[in-house]
């Protein structure tokens, strides 16, 4: 499946942090695959910092992050479907919680 920098971003930002062992050893190999090389961090200015109410924020240089291509992640069925979960419990919590930068990963894997 073929990602942006942003979509990739995202993707590592919502992905859960607890599950069974089998599930965070796949969640750890996605994380890896979306990860950034030196080399596109660099090209995007992406660094992390922490915010003055103490939560983790990753920056980086949206008009930069544009100019990336897209990198091709192996996304198979069973992570697929964990991602397609979270978006979905996203939609129907009340209120909902999707905002508009999930659109693009709502379109890659729900659309």
């Amino acid at each position: 499946m073929e990602m942006a920098a942003k979509e990739r971003i995202l993707l590592m930002s919502m992905l859960p942090a607890t599950g069974d062992i089998q599930t965070l050893k796949m969640l750890r190999e996605l994380r890896e695959s979306l990860a950034f090389s030196e080399e596109e961090g660099k090209a995007i200015d992406v660094r992390i910092e922490q915010s003055k109410d103490g939560q983790i924020q990753t920056i980086w240089d949206a008009n930069k992050a544009a100019g990336l291509p897209p990198k091709d992640i192996d996304v198979n069925g069973v992570l697929k479907a964990l991602v397609v979960k979270l978006l979905q419990e996203m939609a129907d919590a009340k209120p909902p919680t999707l905002e508009d930068k999930h659109i693009e990963l709502w379109d890659l894997f729900c659309g």
